[in-house]
């Protein structure tokens, strides 16, 4: 099959030339695709829908295919019947999956290296917003569905906490403040911070756990994937060894999402007044965290494959444009997302009155 990018310009190039429609279809059919799917995939050419659509289509792949493959592949090795036949099947269907991505809906921009003018860089940009948008989502569904399973542990952990702020408290109290009233008043504020702060931990930890496991569904199979691609080999240990080491470094972002999202309590003032200073600074966040761990997991699939083939080579030209191109990608995308939450949610709103009433005292709820 040809290459999409090619074939349109040499189609351009017969129709200027006054080639017959005829004469046109016959080279697109010579090229491997039918007329129908060569205008299916020019109005898909270069638009954030078909940008989309890839990173959706990718996803689905590594969870529907290359995940059930490995699965087979464990089979196989330990004589499971008809494992082997599952696994090829499996292999094959995410090989199909792949060639309709890049015949059907072509990338405008594989790499930055494909950015000739200033005026190509929005369709960078479009293109790397949509094609990374999907694969957030998993791990902020599974972060935010165990951040709501684990509602019992957080509302236990801030009962214990709340207790023992309260009996420090007035355990440490003199006996005119008790006879006061001013030590029940203290430790109540106290043991409100106490419960407040041992909530956000025990959520943050069971969000964390679920981002990470959400994280590890795509991107074990993504570095099983890779490895195949690259060596021709199946390997699971080093696939979830590789995997497991991105799956930490690509939760991070989900997890400053589902942070985000909990900041409640923003003044209208503020939405209005400050709303362009939280999405730059979350824009600028979000660039830099994702552009550094995308970058950083093609390198961990990288090493991986030169660990199963020694006679990989790590430093190549192409290895340095696609660990460039990810972190670009990577960037871009965690910086447009992190940036458009930063907009709509703030950080909690500082409850000024209370602040000031407690503050005499020396305790701040």
């Amino acid at each position: 099959m040809a290459n999409y990018k090619q074939l349109r310009q040499d189609v351009i190039d017969l129709i200027n030339l006054g080639a017959p429609d005829e004469e046109v279809d016959a080279y697109i059919q010579s090229k491997g695709y039918t007329p129908k799917e060569f205008a299916q995939a020019s109005e898909n050419y270069g638009t954030l829908t078909s940008a989309v659509k890839r990173g959706g289509k990718g996803i689905g792949m590594l969870l529907g295919d290359i995940a059930p493959a490995m699965l087979g592949y464990a089979g196989e090795k330990i004589g499971i019947p008809g494992a082997k036949a599952y696994k090829e099947r499996q292999m094959a269907e995410a090989a199909a999956t792949q060639q309709e991505m890049e015949k059907l809906l072509p990338a405008q921009y594989e790499s930055y290296e494909d950015v000739k003018r200033l005026r190509d860089v929005p369709g960078y940009v479009m293109e790397a917003i949509g094609e990374g948008l999907p694969s957030f989502i998993p791990s902020v569904v599974t972060g935010g569905a165990a951040g709501v399973l684990g509602r019992g542990a957080v509302a236990k952990a801030g009962q214990i906490a709340s207790d023992r702020a309260r009996k420090a408290a007035l355990a440490a109290a003199t006996p005119e403040e008790l006879v006061s009233g001013y030590a029940q008043g203290a430790a109540s504020n106290m043991a409100r911070t106490a419960a407040r702060d041992a909530m956000a931990k025990k959520a943050l930890q069971y969000e964390a756990i679920g981002a990470f496991a959400g994280s590890g569904a795509l991107n074990v199979p993504e570095a099983f994937q890779s490895i195949y691609s690259e060596t021709g080999q199946m390997e699971l240990l080093p696939a979830i060894a590789a995997g497991g080491f991105n799956a930490i470094l690509d939760a991070i972002t989900p997890i400053s999402l589902l942070r985000s999202a909990k900041g409640k309590g923003i003044s209208g003032e503020a939405i209005i007044g400050e709303w362009y200073k939280r999405g730059a600074k979350e824009l600028g966040k979000g660039f830099l965290t994702e552009g550094a761990t995308e970058s950083i997991q093609e390198m961990s699939n990288a090493a991986a494959s030169k660990f199963v083939d020694e006679h990989k080579e790590f430093f190549t030209p192409e290895n340095l444009v696609r660990f460039i191109d990810a972190g670009l990608k990577g960037g871009v995308a965690g910086g447009a997302i992190q940036g458009a939450f930063g907009v709509g949610f703030g950080k909690k709103a500082e409850d000024r009155k209370s602040t000031r009433l407690n503050s005499s005292h020396g305790y701040i709820s």
